[in-house]
């Protein structure tokens, strides 16, 4: 049977997953756009980005690695607060590849408690874009590196939340 509707993660890999969301891209010193999206599917216009295609596009917007980057993942199948994620990343270099790590495998986690390396430290997850500017209420927890799952897992505003969606 169809299990569709009761993940809240995408990926390329698994037919599980969501099947409508979009990954955008923002970086505020980039004056000429606001929001670039890098791949969407579903209901969304389809831009559906390779991953050496994605990457570029990630690298051009996102810099060299100065300064903060915003993604943002809508995703018209889930529930809230899994519909509308924003990822502050410090710079673009914390995942060496952004579309592994975002429609593959969610992030790699430490080898330790499964949390996704460099979460808290290096990127943020948060429900609003105006939390993003504020740096206010930050996502608690998030685990990664499940093979095949992508963004954002198990991820969530306070604590563990599997399978209350």
């Amino acid at each position: 049977s169809d299990q569709r509707g009761s993940y809240i993660w995408n990926s390329v890999m698994d037919s599980r997953s969501v099947n409508n969301y979009r990954f955008s891209v923002y970086r505020k010193e980039v004056h000429f756009l606001a929001w670039k999206t890098l791949y969407a599917q579903g209901s969304f216009p389809n831009v559906v980005s390779d991953e050496k295609e994605f990457n570029k596009i990630f690298e051009i917007v996102a810099g060299k690695g100065n300064g903060p980057v915003i993604l943002r993942r809508e995703c018209w199948d889930c529930p809230s607060p899994w519909d509308l994620i924003y990822v502050t990343l410090r710079n673009n270099t914390v995942w060496e590849n952004p579309y592994s790590s975002l429609l593959e495998c969610w992030v790699h986690d430490d080898g330790k408690t499964g949390t996704p390396r460099g979460f808290l430290k290096d990127f943020n997850l948060y429900s609003s874009f105006e939390d993003v500017q504020a740096g206010s209420n930050p996502w608690r927890y998030c685990n990664g590196g499940d093979y095949g799952v992508g963004f954002p897992r198990d991820c969530a505003p306070r604590s563990d939340q599997r399978g209350s969606y």
